[in-house]
């Protein structure tokens, strides 16, 4: 997908996305979970309309980039109601390449289903990394059931079209071909939600 056609499709996503924000989305549980304790210097990959500030720790700064300047304009309306300071870029994320190990954690949630190569992408967030520092997801991808799994796959390609993002993504073979060292990757519904903990 063209990267323009790919920005008008999350522009017109960012109103829906604050809505789940201000009244909680399903998937809360799980950020908080996976954000708890977050601190220091963040680095945030496709921020979108800032649902995870509410879990970041006070005197935090974060640092959040989007290809979508709508989803951005709403993520700064989060950081005010949040209290947290924040520098919101807008970035083409399929060409980042990162920053040189400068964060204490980098954050990706239910992000790499709209890359054309979720590989590079995590090599670009290990190397923004500290060395003693955490990469932190929380991600969607192909279900370890069968009958889910057949499902995501019929459906992809019209989901791919709508809502620019893929939802049959093999994860674990993803990560283990981006060379960073995971620490833990738990999963819920059905497998289909990837809770995952790595170091660069």
């Amino acid at each position: 997908m063209e990267s323009q056609k790919k920005v008008k499709i999350f522009d017109k996503q960012a109103n829906r996305y604050e809505r789940l924000r201000r009244r909680g989305s399903p998937d809360k549980k799980w950020r908080k979970v996976l954000l708890e304790g977050v601190h220091g210097n963040i680095l945030e990959i496709a921020v979108g309309a800032g649902a995870n500030f509410e879990f970041y720790s006070q005197g935090s700064t974060v640092t959040g980039l989007d290809f979508s300047a709508a989803m951005l304009e709403k993520a700064r309306q989060a950081a005010k109601e949040y209290q947290i300071q924040a520098d919101l870029r807008q970035t083409d994320l399929d060409e980042w390449e990162g920053e040189c190990q400068k964060y204490d954690f980098v954050v990706s949630t239910l992000c790499l289903c709209a890359f054309e190569d979720p590989v590079q992408v995590i090599k670009a967030m290990a190397n923004s990394c500290k060395s003693n520092g955490r990469l932190l997801f929380m991600e969607h991808g192909l279900s370890k059931y069968a009958l889910p799994g057949i499902v995501q796959k019929w459906l992809d390609p019209i989901n791919y079209k709508f809502n620019g993002c893929h939802i049959n993504r093999d994860m674990s073979a993803i990560f283990h071909s981006s060379g960073v060292k995971v620490l833990s990757m738990k999963r819920k519904l059905f497998g289909i939600i990837y809770l995952i903990q790595a170091q660069p």
